[in-house]
């Protein structure tokens, strides 16, 4: 089974920063395009649409290839984009992401919620005890709940705020998320935990963020280390920053 993963996140490197739109012009033009591509048909990703049309649904019926649509939310007409990536599946299968439910009679919807508040303190020590992070070792488990209800006990919003903790006081960080005003887990929130993050990595460490853009998947070290053109004691001794910070696994 062949998978094909397209990301739909509003978000571009434009040389400074990271911008973002709140929605994407992403269409079924860009999604046939996509799957072209990933599939080892770029030559045929700049046909007319229609072209692209029968190309891939022709791909399609003769093979089962799964098609991975990420932060789908940020679609503005995405229920049609689904309706119509339906209507030449074939012997494909979709599986979409997305804040939003998909409203398509064959879509079938699992709705994700944060974990338990017993489950996220288990998931909390665990992570504490992998980062050496003092800070949240030391914590109460009077923390380790506020830390769970800030968040909605959401596993990755627990590994940003526990990388905040390995270096600031967890009243201290809790403090500042919640005067935040984080009602909800949303772009404002993870933006706010990761430029706190950011502000507090040195040079090379920010390198081998940015270096990490370059890839689809997983680099190998020596991939990243190449594209971060950063040398080898160097490299491990900041990508160790990112580890410990939950920005780099």
């Amino acid at each position: 089974l062949r998978t094909v993963w397209i990301s739909t996140q509003a978000e571009r490197w434009d040389g400074e920063g990271v911008t973002r739109k709140e929605i994407t012009t992403y269409s079924l033009d860009s999604l046939l395009a996509d799957i072209l591509v990933q599939s080892g048909m770029s030559s045929s990703a700049g046909a007319p649409t229609a072209i692209k049309l029968d190309t891939v649904r022709e791909m399609l019926s003769a093979n089962p290839i799964l098609i991975v649509l990420d932060n789908l939310e940020t679609v503005t007409d995405r229920d049609a984009l689904v309706a119509s990536l339906f209507e030449i599946l074939g012997q494909g299968k979709v599986l979409v992401t997305s804040r939003y439910a998909i409203a398509h009679p064959k879509a079938f919807t699992i709705d994700i919620g944060g974990l338990s508040l017993a489950d996220g303190i288990k998931f909390l020590k665990a992570t504490a005890g992998s980062q050496n992070n003092q800070n949240l070792i030391a914590a109460s488990q009077a923390t380790l709940a506020r830390i769970h209800n800030v968040t909605g006990g959401a596993p990755l919003a627990m590994l940003l705020v526990s990388g905040q903790m390995y270096y600031q006081p967890v009243d201290r960080i809790l403090q500042m998320i919640e005067k935040a005003g984080k009602s909800e887990l949303s772009y404002d929130f993870y933006s706010f935990i990761f430029k706190k993050s950011w502000k507090g990595l040195d040079g090379r460490s920010r390198k081998i963020l940015v270096a990490m853009r370059q890839f689809e998947g997983s680099p190998t070290a020596e991939e990243l280390q190449s594209t971060a053109d950063i040398s080898g004691d160097v490299f491990y001794s900041a990508a160790t920053v990112l580890v410990q910070r939950s920005l780099l696994s």
